[in-house]
């Protein structure tokens, strides 16, 4: 647990902003952050997957996403003004190169190797190279997607059928397992998010 709350006040100050309307994003980019970081670490426990592999991927699995977003509200002058007043989409938006963003963060920062496949291959797990990364990458996407369906997504909710998720195809779970790991996942996250001032 400290272990966890170390590495997360490490990366705590990139989700801020100069820029007041990027504020609220990076403020809800932080808290789906750390829900999905918890979420990964207790599905990594379910999957015999590396639990602190899965926690960091977690807490990083979006880094792209406040690179640009950064970029959008505060570096680049040409931005169009919609873009950079509407946090729903500027979301939008990245989504579709973030992982990109991402997966440079990593290795500028110069990151575990363990941490790059899982954060680039995050919307398309089956393309990862290798087995390992394929299998974490499938783990933080379904602890994200559980992030936003319980409420701590980034943007506007979309509705998410988490009883066909294709994580849980890949690892052959039924969707009640899910209820495992959720069981106690909002005290939980109330008790992390306090030692950073959040309040869920």
């Amino acid at each position: 647990t400290l272990g966890n709350i170390a590495n997360a006040m490490a990366f705590a100050n990139q989700y801020k902003s100069k820029d007041q309307n990027a504020v609220k994003l990076m403020q809800n980019l932080w808290m789906h952050s750390l829900a999905t970081a918890h979420c990964a670490e207790a599905l990594a426990d379910h999957l015999e997957l590396d639990r602190d592999v899965a926690y960091v991927t977690g807490l990083l699995h979006d880094i792209g996403k406040v690179v640009l977003i950064d970029i959008i509200t505060t570096k680049y002058a040409g931005t169009p003004q919609r873009l950079r007043e509407s946090p729903d989409l500027n979301a939008k938006a990245i989504e579709p190169v973030a992982h990109l963003a991402g997966l440079h963060v990593v290795q500028y920062w110069k990151l575990a190797g363990d941490l790059t496949h899982p954060i680039f291959f995050i919307q398309r797990p089956e393309y990862a190279p290798t087995s390992a990364g394929m299998n974490m990458a499938y783990c933080v996407r379904l602890a994200s997607d559980m992030a936003d369906a319980r409420g701590f997504g980034i943007a506007e909710a979309t509705p998410l059928n988490m009883d066909d998720h294709l994580s849980l195809r890949h690892f052959k779970l039924p969707p009640e397992r899910l209820d495992i790991v959720s069981k106690g996942f909002e005290e939980m996250l109330g008790s992390i998010m306090s030692v950073f001032g959040t309040t869920v």
